[in-house]
């Protein structure tokens, strides 16, 4: 594809006098739209990459184009959605640290590129796209998820990487608190708390565990293990790219200002999905304990952290309204019963 073509197909279906709102696009009618907008977006970095070819790639919270220059190189163009549950300067602050980690050699990071104006997050918007859009232009990382592939070696690699993360923020991070959501709530993303919409179907079942799971967090933040520090705040294995022998961590927009025990337990909320969750977990744990020491925390604390995690998430589904959010909230439902009812263990 030529960057003339590029620029040919760049209205993405829309066309001046159009009145047919975003929101009732088909999904193929919105990547359109927001392929338009992407052009658009790369067209701000003409000094420094040539894009001759524009694809849709991926879509869960933000859409992911794969750009391809003359010269063969590739790009991910990660463009935001409308809504920010993020505080503004998030972005900033994630290729901050990501910049950090690679020129430190702590762990393979994919570049964050630089705009014209010397951006490394564009603000980009376009007709026919409600709202602005939060842009990144980042490394294409060849391989292929971690979550697609895994096993209890790879588990006990992405225990060090973790640790790689945690000791790096702990010793070369911010000493206060940046631009990023603090994890001292159970729901810190900036979104309506939507949880009390599923009582008439779970009665007080979501209210009680999000209240029993924010004490845990109270007392976390009480008696802290360490000073709080940048974490990753999403290192589940769908972020992690594996290519031979190297692990990639990606998709860093989720980072947070916390404690390493909460990293720990988002990451251990992913790997209890899989049926040899016992045997993965504890290679992830035996990986990181080679890199840093593991706090022996109560496993009534994971257990908390854990099912926070899953209330952060399903309060996120709420606000979204994505298809299947009725399969979504029985799962949830099933794990926060098993927790708050020991008696009942989750799935």
């Amino acid at each position: 594809m030529t960057s003339g073509a590029i620029a040919g197909r760049s209205n993405g279906g829309w066309h001046p006098g159009s009145v047919r709102p975003f929101s009732e696009l088909t999904p193929r009618g919105q990547r359109g739209r927001l392929r338009a907008l992407s052009i658009e977006a790369l067209r701000r970095y003409s000094a420094r990459i040539a894009p001759t070819g524009l694809h849709f790639f991926a879509e869960s919270f933000n859409t992911v184009f794969r750009a391809t220059s003359g010269a063969g190189d590739h790009y991910a163009l990660r463009v935001g959605p409308r809504e920010r549950i993020h505080p503004e300067g998030t972005e900033v602050t994630e290729v901050t640290w990501m910049a950090a980690l690679g020129e430190d050699g702590a762990c393979p990071i994919p570049r964050a590129y630089e705009a014209d104006d010397g951006s490394l997050v564009l603000r980009q918007s376009h007709p026919g796209v409600p709202g602005e859009r939060m842009c990144v232009l980042f490394d294409w990382i060849a391989g292929r998820p971690l979550a697609d592939q895994m096993d209890t070696d790879l588990a006990r690699r992405a225990g060090r990487l973790s640790a790689v993360l945690h000791g790096h923020a702990a010793a070369s991070g911010p000493a206060t608190a940046p631009l990023v959501p603090v994890a001292d709530r159970v729901l810190y993303w900036l979104v309506e708390d939507r949880l009390s919409e599923l009582t008439p179907t779970y009665g007080s079942l979501f209210l009680e565990a999000r209240d029993r799971a924010q004490q845990t967090v109270d007392s976390l933040w009480r008696h802290p293990p360490h000073r709080p520090h940048l974490i990753h705040g999403d290192l589940v294995p769908s972020n992690v790219i594996v290519s031979g022998a190297r692990l990639t961590p990606i998709d860093f927009q989720d980072l947070v200002w916390g404690f390493e025990v909460q990293d720990i337990a988002i990451t251990l909320s992913s790997l209890h999905r899989f049926a040899e969750a016992t045997t993965l977990v504890d290679a992830f744990r035996s990986g990181y304990r080679a890199v840093r020491r593991w706090e022996d925390s109560d496993p009534a604390l994971l257990a908390a952290l854990t099912a926070g995690r899953r209330l952060h998430q399903l309060n996120l589904g709420l606000n979204l309204r994505k298809p299947g959010l009725t399969e979504f909230v029985g799962r949830a439902g099933t794990f926060i019963r098993g927790w708050m009812d020991p008696a009942d263990p989750p799935a």
